[in-house]
């Protein structure tokens, strides 16, 4: 449910930052504002695109790469949990290709960190997470997509050319070190 928050405003992200901690302590007041919250900002996204051709394709932001890190841990890492890092390796891109400030960076990186509390994926190697986001079903022949983003609301499609993905195999094996 986080990357709808990060998806949507400035807005929608501090209710998210200030709710999330306690949602997680299973304060349920919380956890049906933020459930209730998310369901509409993907309402919006669905009404625009039903059929999942355009603009609804920024609601897989995290997905790629969290779909990777399920298939390279081999499953022993949660879908939320892989979506949320897979988000943070979506962010750390985003910053090293200069999409966004470090201040916005470390902003998102410190409310995610809250949901996956550092998970460790050192024993992941950014090989597998590649050979994982090649067989992402939002690919095209030429290249691999992932969603990055701009900052919180702006996430757009990056093409990665095929040919060209040991540049990103290289920022996924720096995002791994850093983490671990």
């Amino acid at each position: 449910m986080s990357h709808y928050y990060f998806l949507s405003s400035k807005q929608n992200f501090h209710f998210f930052d200030m709710q999330i901690s306690k949602a997680l302590n299973y304060d349920i007041h919380s956890l049906n504002h933020l459930v209730y919250g998310s369901l509409n900002i993907k309402k919006k996204y669905i009404e625009k695109d039903e059929f999942d051709t355009s603009e609804r394709l920024i609601l897989n932001y995290g997905h790629s790469f969290g779909h990777a890190i399920e298939r390279a841990s081999n499953y022993s890492i949660p879908h939320g949990i892989a979506v949320a890092n897979g988000m943070k390796i979506s962010n750390f891109i985003s910053y090293k290709k200069k999409f966004i400030h470090s201040k916005e960076y470390l902003k998102m990186k410190k409310t995610l960190n809250k949901i996956t509390h550092n998970r460790d994926l050192s024993k992941l190697k950014a090989k597998d997470i590649v050979k994982g986001l090649e067989k992402d079903k939002k690919n095209n022949k030429n290249s691999i997509r992932v969603i990055l983003t701009k900052g919180i609301g702006k996430m757009f499609i990056y093409s990665i050319n095929r040919s060209k993905k040991n540049v990103l195999k290289n920022l996924i094996t720096t995002y791994l070190k850093e983490v671990s």
